[in-house]
């Protein structure tokens, strides 16, 4: 059965990116294609002594976070398979990867997070940015956390930044508007959620911040006050 719901968020948030994707070059100053996430330059010196590195990047875009990482690690094999529901995410991507030099190190894949499957015990790092709250319900979210936490080799680990406690608002007006996300959940709510899928691993970080930032709609431009969860965790031996 189609969830009409769930069609008009992505078409919501596919307007959005596109937007965005046209408007703003990676890496430039002053918004928010600028850096990668700082949590993930952190996280990466638990890679340096390996002799290969595979990584998957869930929701990549046009490669903010992959691309640092490749470039982090130079003078290991590396390869990060980059997926993202957007067409014109992956087109960007792999001009971006041309770009700095490290196409050969990037798969891009066109595929919505709900639906990309992940092998058991593949990969050294996932990275889900601002994705798992657009997976298409909390039922798939659990599922795809123990993905997650399967497909991570020994020592490997995940690493999310999520949008929770979401109010959406016209920007003008200042008016409440319905929440263009998938799963808009509180902050403890997912938190508890995140601490069951990775029960008996080690939480390398956990943080919250409070955010206001604006975004695009096809209504024109709105404010989001979100809480944003930063949440790692390593695989244990």
């Amino acid at each position: 059965m189609r969830d009409y719901r769930i069609e008009q968020i992505r078409r919501a948030e596919a307007y959005s990116h596109t937007e965005a994707y046209n408007k703003l070059a990676l890496f430039e100053p002053g918004s928010w294609l600028s850096g990668p996430v700082k949590t993930i330059l952190e996280l990466l010196p638990h890679f340096q002594n390996r002799r290969s590195f595979r990584g998957l990047d869930l929701g990549c875009g046009v490669g903010r976070n992959c691309i640092p990482v490749i470039q982090a690690l130079r003078g290991i094999p590396c390869v990060m398979n980059c997926v993202d529901i957007l067409p014109l995410a992956i087109d960007k991507l792999r001009e971006n990867a041309e770009k700095y030099r490290v196409e050969s190190s990037i798969n891009g894949i066109v595929c919505s997070a709900d639906q990309y499957p992940i092998a058991e015990e593949q990969y050294d790092l996932i990275l889900g940015v601002s994705v798992l709250e657009h997976l298409d319900s909390v039922d798939t979210l659990a599922r795809k956390l123990d993905e997650i936490y399967r497909g991570l080799r020994q020592d490997g680990i995940a690493c999310f930044v999520i949008n929770t406690s979401i109010q959406e608002h016209d920007r003008s007006s200042g008016a409440s508007r319905n929440v263009q996300f998938e799963i808009n959940m509180s902050t403890g709510e997912m938190e508890r959620i995140l601490d069951a899928a990775f029960s008996g691993s080690e939480v390398l970080r956990r943080r919250v911040v409070h955010y206001q930032y604006d975004t695009y709609r096809e209504s024109g431009i709105v404010r989001l006050d979100t809480d944003v969860l930063t949440y790692a965790v390593k695989k244990r031996s």
